[in-house]
């Protein structure tokens, strides 16, 4: 519609400017109006005919933007609120998930060993069996669509990387506390046995992991409550719609 309108701004131009020039003559002296009646009239008609088409060429592209950009916003603050919707219910349960996350005992030397592994097993059994560090498929799966929702889409992807972090985080908790295990039982039969640097370096990093699980287990938790507020605040879906631009 665009194009077709600056394609013939300079005809609607000339009509306009020639109406112009008529209302005023209309309201105008006789003697006045004479000197449009001469050979002069047809410039005046051009003139301002051309004028006004270089003004409606750069209003109306203007205008017709405007127009495109209020029907994207609305229709983006649409489907984002339809998303929202659907994704806040599996919010409350990640949050479930995450508050009651057993969290790990730091290893103590002084202890048996032997007993807090199996304890630390069982949690881990309840953490895999419950599903407890999976990231709900009903969020997961509306990553590409995360960028409708500015800058708590970013946070959405943050939580979403710190939850299959913090799995990770403790499959390498289990892999060491299973890696210790064996060593305690090699040592049983060998007493001369000693672990090389490596192992021992990743022994002894268990207790740096625990730390780094409670921070980022506050900080989950903390960033999952500010998403689910954000859906509460922006939800119910508006209830007018603007009109369309004309294509």
């Amino acid at each position: 519609m665009t194009n077709a309108l600056t394609k013939h701004l300079p005809l609607i131009g000339s009509f306009a400017g020639g109406a112009a020039i008529t209302a005023m003559c209309m309201r105008t002296p006789s003697w006045a109006c004479g000197m449009f009646q001469s050979s002069l009239l047809a410039a005046w008609i051009q003139g301002v005919g051309s004028l006004l088409a270089v003004v409606a060429a750069l209003f109306i592209p203007i205008w017709q933007r405007t127009l495109t950009l209020r029907d994207r916003r609305y229709e983006n603050e649409t489907r984002r609120n339809a998303i929202a919707s659907k994704m806040l219910p599996h919010f409350s349960a990640w949050r479930t998930n995450i508050e009651f996350l057993p969290m790990l005992s730091v290893d103590n030397e002084k202890n048996n060993f032997q007993e807090f592994f199996g304890e630390t097993t069982k949690l881990f059994e309840e953490i895999n069996s419950k599903d407890m560090l999976v990231v709900p498929s009903q969020i997961f799966d509306r990553i590409d669509d995360l960028h409708l929702f500015n800058e708590v889409g970013t946070k959405i992807s943050e939580s979403i990387f710190r939850t299959m972090r913090m799995k990770q985080v403790f499959e390498i908790i289990e892999t060491t506390l299973e890696l210790k295990s064996k060593i305690i039982e090699i040592k049983e039969l060998n007493t001369e046995y000693v672990p090389s640097d490596k192992v021992t370096e990743t022994i002894n990093a268990y207790n740096d992991k625990i730390d780094e699980l409670y921070l980022d287990r506050d900080t989950l938790l903390a960033d999952i409550r500010a998403i689910i507020d954000d859906f509460r605040t922006t939800l119910p879906l508006p209830s007018a719609q603007p009109s369309k631009a004309s294509t």
